[in-house]
């Protein structure tokens, strides 16, 4: 699988290997999205198919029939029931498009989905048919499905993707978030005022608040009840409602909402959080 090398990032490299997979054969595609929208899929015209990923932009907005599809390894997926305020500057990793169609994929290979990316995706379209959450052991019996009745070459590619998924680990249904210490802060500077979470035992997170120049770290009650990394984020994201006045005047806080980053021991990378929207999430 290495063949479809992308980006030396595992997310993405998943995600290549599915776009170039699907894009060998149309059958195949008219196969693979039906396993997943169910009925809604007799509606689906393919005579037009277009795969792209990576891309910001909804390349097929004006149609009758759009779909999101959440890909994940977890079944602990938070889905906002409710609108909150978001933006469409999201970036979907895979879209999936026709005569009559727009399918937006979003794939995570390690925890859960996040609620406001699942929001921001929405603002991409005028009208969203369905909203669909399956796991990658979901995905790969449906790969075990489809995957008779194809050329050589096109079978044998699904049948080594498959095999590199299950050894990735992506066979097992997870229901918890990828573990990992990190930080959150609306600075990439270790200097400046941060938030740390940290395992203790029994896979549980406490949160200290950081404030280098000053030599505090601070213990935050209540915070130790976290399982995860996502929710440590939703729980920063309420401290920080509820402590806003004072977490500005100690030099936590820039912009309205702060645009939170985040580095986590397990990918040794900073990445948007997306705390500033659930931020305006809990706000509504």
């Amino acid at each position: 699988m290495n063949l479809f090398l992308y980006k030396n990032k595992k997310e993405d490299h998943v995600t290549n290997i599915l776009m170039n997979i699907l894009s060998l054969d149309k059958s195949l595609l008219e196969k693979f999205l039906p396993g997943i929208i169910g009925n809604f899929s007799k509606d689906l015209l393919y005579k037009e198919i277009n795969i792209k990923m990576d891309q910001a932009k909804n390349p097929n907005k004006h149609v009758p029939l759009n779909f999101i599809i959440g890909i994940t390894p977890s079944e602990e997926n938070i889905i906002p029931q409710q609108p909150f305020q978001g933006t469409d500057t999201s970036r979907p990793d895979l879209w999936i498009y026709g005569d009559n169609f727009t399918v937006l994929i979003e794939i995570k290979i390690a925890g859960a989905l996040e609620p406001s990316q699942i929001q921001n995706h929405r603002n991409k379209f005028d009208v969203i048919t369905d909203e669909i959450i399956i796991t990658w052991k979901e995905i790969l019996k449906l790969l075990e499905t489809i995957k008779p009745g194809h050329s050589l070459l096109v079978s044998f590619l699904v049948d080594e993707f498959i095999k590199y998924l299950t050894l990735e680990g992506l066979h097992k249904v997870t229901n918890k978030s990828r573990k990992g210490d990190g930080t959150f802060s609306n600075f990439k500077k270790p200097k400046d005022p941060h938030f740390e979470f940290r395992r203790i035992d029994k896979g549980l997170y406490e949160i200290y608040k950081v404030i280098p120049s000053k030599n505090i770290i601070e213990f935050l009650p209540g915070s130790e009840t976290n399982k995860g990394p996502l929710d440590c984020r939703i729980w920063t994201a309420n401290y920080i409602l509820e402590h806003y006045p004072e977490l500005s005047n100690e030099g936590f806080i820039n912009g309205d909402p702060p645009s939170f980053t985040g580095h986590c021991s397990y990918d040794n990378a900073w990445g948007q959080c997306y705390i500033q929207t659930l931020l305006l999430w809990r706000k509504t």
